[in-house]
């Protein structure tokens, strides 16, 4: 028999109170993966996308037989600000550095999350992300470039203007969930 595999996926917000298409397929896997392998799910405490607010409890956790390990985000995001932000960078010019500030500050941005992920890396086989907009995947991403697989968000069109994001694309080959997701690539 031979041993499964230990499976870390990756996603900015996961539970059963979170409502979000990313999140919701990083769950249906997690969950579909347990036959197969152990799985982990490495998130942060939030639950709303627009503030990243800490709600769950930092800590481990089960759920549906997936093990969590969550997160606090170093602070919450001030929505009105960030879409403000979103808009100049995205429709104006701006420097690389701007990139890697607005992708910080779009968060979540979590010291422990990214200190523990930083730890864990030896002890899973595969690393699985979602997405690469939100800086758990993107910045976790720039450190590796083996064993890990992302799945790209529909918005990617446009996102993928930015320069920083070209690095990001070359490794690895992403996973898609469409025909439609993979034709578009």
């Amino acid at each position: 028999m031979s041993k499964k595999w230990r499976v870390a996926i990756v996603v900015q917000r996961y539970g059963e109170e979170v409502a979000g298409g990313a999140e919701l397929h990083a769950r249906w896997l997690a969950e579909h993966l347990l036959p197969l392998a152990d799985v982990h799910v490495i998130t942060t405490c939030a639950v709303d996308y627009t503030t990243w607010a800490d709600f769950y409890p930092p800590g481990d956790a089960e759920l549906n037989g997936v093990i969590i390990h969550r997160f606090p985000v170093d602070a919450p995001r001030n929505w009105q600000r960030a879409k403000k932000q979103a808009g100049r960078f995205l429709f104006r010019e701006h420097t690389l550095f701007d990139e890697f500030v607005w992708m910080k500050e779009q968060g979540p941005y979590s010291t422990p999350f990214f200190n523990h992920l930083q730890a864990s890396y030896p002890h899973f086989d595969a690393f699985i992300f979602f997405t690469f907009l939100y800086a758990t995947t993107f910045l976790a991403c720039r450190w590796w470039r083996i064993r890990r697989f992302w799945s790209p968000p529909r918005m990617m069109i446009l996102i993928c203007r930015c320069r920083f994001f070209v690095r990001f694309f070359t490794c690895p080959t992403p996973s898609f969930t469409t025909r439609f997701r993979r034709k578009i690539w």
